[in-house]
């Protein structure tokens, strides 16, 4: 999902049942844009959501030639 907490739409999304990664992690708001700049990354737009899953672990990676970075998280199903 690529969006903030300031989007309604989003929220609706947490509201229904579904969870942020990051969140259920502890990490916090994960910086991903931009990621082409001279300048870190200072806005977490990209987010994994599950719902009925629980988010093991976060990383995330630079993707060549994407102006966002990647997130890679394992999921538990179940």
């Amino acid at each position: 999902v690529n969006t903030t907490y300031l989007h309604k739409q989003f929220r609706d999304l947490l509201d229904a049942g579904y969870t942020d990664a990051a969140d259920q992690l502890g990490s916090g708001i994960v910086p991903t844009y931009p990621a082409d700049k001279q300048f870190p990354a200072i806005v977490g737009i990209d987010h994994v959501l599950t719902k009925d899953a629980r988010a093991q672990s976060l990383e995330r990676v630079t993707i060549t030639g994407s102006d966002h970075h990647g997130l890679i998280v394992d999921v538990a199903i179940g």
